[in-house]
């Protein structure tokens, strides 16, 4: 809308009515997401958090809480274990490294929070059934966070006959959710998190190539077993009401891992890579936030709802979901009922 003014010489001319600040906002917002470099650097955090003046009141909804995660022993993991025991979260951590996971123990008895420690091989199918079965011991859980998660070089297939990528980073955490759902279902708040890669935009879902037989390289299988991730989400809101379901993707972190398994991409980035304290933002905001704010299903990032595709021709078709969703479940299935 405009109204007429005078300028200087008597001369009318229109005075332009200022934007609504929350569509500046939203329009900057939009902007760094379409860009992917700034919004998925520390860039992104820093001006969405300026621009939104984010506060942390979600960590006062976390005392008392029970969350389990797994792989907290360093990067993303051990700054999510870290905070929320900071915030008087009770915890259960899991991961395969015995002396790992007692240092990490040993860390967090400053705070006033009780910790869990359990053994936990993602690439084992009976580990992940004994971890599983022994996290649905547990008095109550509110929360699970699946956050482990490892490139590898070489294409490998685990004891079970299965891929290790898609074994570790869909098997598996799909096998846990299966064994604790009547604990989950048991709290009024329960919710799993499933930490994904930005990596997975470059991925179509392959429903005829899981396991990434065809033309392997790590950070492929990896990109794809985050997009199955993420799909597999939208199944599980779909057929639960009870337990929620979110997938967040942390943006680019100066993680241990990322050094590790992608060198030339962590030295290239590495000025604007985030911080850990950057990279679990949001996976903490949806551990803390009251579930009617929230849609369950959803992929995050930075605290808002995301295109699930930001290149053509990767989403997904619902056929194509539940093909997933059935090939995932099978296997599970056939895992769960070895002895």
């Amino acid at each position: 809308m405009t109204t007429p003014t005078e300028n200087n010489h008597g001369e009318q001319q229109k005075k332009v009515k200022p934007m609504p600040v929350n569509i500046v906002k939203n329009v900057l917002d939009e902007t760094l997401e379409r860009l992917i470099i700034p919004s998925f650097s520390k860039i992104g955090y820093k001006v969405r958090n300026r621009i939104y003046n984010w506060d942390n009141t979600h960590l006062n909804n976390l005392k008392g809480k029970t969350v389990a995660i797994t792989g907290p022993t360093s990067g993303l993991g051990k700054e999510i274990a870290t905070t929320l025991a900071k915030a008087n979260a009770n915890l259960i951590l899991m991961a395969r490294n015995p002396k790992k996971l007692a240092s990490l123990k040993d860390e967090l008895s400053k705070f006033d929070c009780k910790t869990t420690s359990i053994i936990l091989d993602l690439s084992d199918s009976e580990s992940v059934k004994q971890a599983a079965t022994e996290l649905k011991q547990t008095s109550v859980l509110d929360a699970v966070i699946h956050n482990a998660g490892a490139i590898y070089k070489e294409r490998t297939v685990t004891q079970s006959g299965i891929e290790l990528t898609f074994m570790t980073q869909v098997i598996a955490p799909n096998m846990i959710n299966q064994i604790i759902n009547n604990k989950l279902q048991k709290s009024s708040d329960s919710r799993i998190i499933y930490i994904a890669s930005g990596g997975m935009y470059s991925q179509k879902l392959q429903v005829d190539d899981l396991q990434t037989k065809e033309k392997y390289s790590g950070s492929k299988a990896y990109a794809k077993a985050k997009r199955a991730q993420v799909e597999l989400a939208r199944v599980w809101s779909d057929n639960h009401d009870s337990i929620a379901c979110y997938v967040t993707h942390p943006g680019w972190v100066d993680t241990p891992g990322l050094k590790h398994s992608l060198p030339k991409f962590y030295r290239i980035l590495k000025p604007i890579l985030r911080s850990t304290r950057q990279g679990v933002d949001t996976i903490l905001w949806l551990t803390g936030t009251n579930k009617s704010e929230l849609e369950s299903g959803g992929f995050y990032h930075d605290r808002e709802q995301r295109n699930r595709t930001l290149i053509p021709f990767t989403d997904s078709e619902p056929k194509d979901r539940i093909i997933l969703s059935e090939k995932v479940q099978s296997v599970t299935e056939e895992l769960l009922e070895q002895t």
